[in-house]
């Protein structure tokens, strides 16, 4: 059997949000963007194949200072949980806010599904259609 060469890359520094810096590493198969303090006491990984890799890109990518603002915030809450010991009342507040952030996510989704199914339907409407349409009026 062979061996696995070692072919890790070097990381690159893609930016920084606040007191963390925010890099990219590989071994070749698969990707990671690591993110950590600038004290290196801490550090998360993402590999590439998560939601989370493709949003840290986006937002580094971004013109936007809130969307940057976004990214660290949302660093800052990671970095934070990690250290504290939350008792029940925060952890059950973390988990209703965190389910009602899903559901705005869906009816959003489903919003967004809804008005697309409407478009297409408006295109594929042929003038008879529209003819049926006013009579029934």
């Amino acid at each position: 059997m062979g061996k696995h060469k070692n072919t890790h890359q070097p990381m690159t520094l893609l930016g920084r949000a606040g007191n963390f810096l925010i890099k990219r590493f590989g071994d070749g198969r698969q990707t990671w963007i690591r993110i950590s303090s600038v004290s290196g006491g801490w550090r998360m990984d993402f590999s590439d194949d998560t939601i989370k890799y493709a949003w840290i890109l986006l937002c580094l990518a971004s013109d936007s200072e809130g969307v940057h603002k976004a990214l660290e915030s949302w660093i800052l809450v990671l970095y934070q949980t990690s250290f504290c010991n939350p008792d029940p009342e925060f952890l059950n507040a973390s988990c209703d806010n965190l389910f009602a952030l899903d559901q705005r996510a869906v009816k959003a989704r489903l919003e967004e599904e809804k008005k697309a199914l409407a478009e297409a339907k408006g295109k594929e409407a042929t003038p008879a259609d529209a003819e049926e349409e006013s009579e029934a009026e």
